[in-house]
């Protein structure tokens, strides 16, 4: 299986495309990628990349897309427009027809991080729903174009981990909870363990299969990528959390 990764930081935080080839060997299933990955890039500037049209040309068996983590829940209507654009116009006669998968991405962990966003994006809850729908609009948009979309619903993932915490009497900011430890320091993108949770649920989507239910739970051992060794350096962070 040869994946195709379009997207920015999202993806090469810990190396996803690397930590998701070990869950697939692990389960059995070979794979490969490649990637276009800038960092806080939107799909409308991924449009205009040659790369990007490089990258679409090379033989694929499944093509992931993910936007800019700010941009899908509309706060900011042209950009929001312009990503629908591009999706419209740029990627959908090339996806026509192949296996896509939105990265369907999370909120902020406590409001936008983006400062002029965070009047729309006050808090938490407020943008992964807005997001959520946004990324389900993606998806709606690339199967009217002829494309096999479907969203890999990591935001919904750690939404679920979310409600756990409240509804469990803990504060789910707090820097000893779960939720909050699926963040890097600046709680905008993943720790190694958030990144972890987004390459089980590509696993779901690309194989059918819960990772729990798999062989691939017992076998996978991520191991450590270049990311990885330059956040300990930084934050003195690199291994995997223990979940409760």
């Amino acid at each position: 299986m040869h994946i195709a990764w379009i997207g920015n930081s999202y993806v090469y935080y810990h190396d996803l495309p690397l930590m998701l080839a070990g869950l697939l060997a692990a389960g059995g299933v070979s794979s490969s990628s490649g990637q276009v990955t800038p960092g806080g890039q939107r799909l409308a500037q991924h449009a205009a990349d040659p790369s990007v049209a490089a990258l679409l040309e090379q033989p694929w068996d499944v093509a992931v897309l993910q936007d800019n983590s700010a941009v899908p829940g509309g706060a900011d209507s042209g950009d929001r427009a312009a990503s629908e654009s591009a999706l419209r116009d740029f990627f959908a006669p090339r996806l026509a027809g192949r296996r896509v998968l939105l990265y369907g991405t999370w909120g902020h962990a406590a409001g936008c991080a983006y400062a002029r966003l965070r009047a729309r994006y006050p808090d938490y809850a407020t943008m992964q729903r807005l997001t959520t729908a946004g990324c389900e609009g993606y998806t709606q948009l690339l199967r009217a174009a002829g494309a096999e979309a479907e969203l890999a619903p990591v935001g919904d993932a750690f939404e679920l981990v979310h409600r756990e915490e409240v509804e469990a009497g803990r504060d789910p900011l707090s820097p000893a909870s779960l939720f909050r430890r699926l963040y890097a320091p600046d709680d905008l993108h993943p720790s190694r363990l958030g990144s972890y949770l987004a390459a089980c649920v590509f696993f779901a989507a690309l194989t059918g299969a819960h990772v729990e239910d798999s062989a691939a739970a017992s076998r996978f051992r991520p191991s450590e990528a270049e990311h990885d060794r330059k956040m300990r350096e930084k934050h003195g962070l690199c291994s995997l959390p223990a979940t409760r």
